[in-house]
């Protein structure tokens, strides 16, 4: 069975088009199913690692708005910017998530969109074994060499979807503090315009000054 409901989470701090390639790979794979692009209010740390949002959780969630605007139009119907981890435990885990979902969509076969960065992390989030029971995974990136980029199974019987590479060498971190100029104008051909301006407008990220 295909998921119908996709969840996409993270700091989205803030959402670039490397965000959107991933929205457009997993519709391009499941066009009937449904996204949620889900911002979490409090991330959860990852190895011991806290993640602390430079913007608030509202802020956040208006620029995955602004992001999903940028959609193609036939697609804007099928993905939902939802503020539902505003409501859940802190930190947020995606366990308590997918029970969530599950608990509201009782009859739904739930996946997780995951980035390529978040991908390479996924081992180290809380109970990983836990969420595989719960979804499918849907993996931006190539396949392991000799596995099919449609659907595999890891050795605890997860189900895989390999979607393909985003083709986008941008972190949201390098877009609020680029180190240089340089950097800065590499980064513009992945910033969402919309976005940017939002930014700007509410002064966000910007760096304090050392007294």
């Amino acid at each position: 069975m295909s998921p119908f409901l996709i969840i996409f989470g993270g700091s989205f701090d803030p959402p670039h088009r490397g965000h959107l390639r991933c929205l457009e790979l997993a519709l391009g794979r499941f066009p009937q199913a449904r996204i949620f692009v889900m911002p979490a209010l409090v991330p959860g740390a990852v190895a011991g690692l806290e993640k602390q949002p430079g913007a608030s959780f509202a802020d956040r969630l208006r620029m995955c708005e602004l992001m999903r605007a940028e959609l193609p139009a036939k697609l804007m119907p099928q993905v939902l910017v939802s503020d539902l981890e505003e409501s859940l435990p802190v930190p947020n885990r995606t366990l308590a998530t997918l029970e969530a979902l599950a608990r509201l969509y009782p009859a739904t076969e739930l996946a997780l969109l995951l980035g390529e960065d978040q991908r390479a992390n996924f081992h180290l989030w809380h109970k990983p074994k836990e969420i595989l029971a719960r979804c499918s995974l849907l993996l931006v990136g190539r396949p392991p060499l000799g596995e099919s980029r449609h659907r595999a199974e890891d050795d605890d019987g997860a189900t895989l979807y390999f979607l393909g590479e985003s083709e986008a060498p941008v972190a949201s971190k390098n877009i609020r503090h680029p180190h240089n100029a340089e950097a800065a104008k590499d980064l513009l051909p992945w910033q969402i315009p919309a976005v940017q301006q939002y930014i700007k407008t509410k002064g966000l990220y910007l760096r304090k000054k050392h007294q």
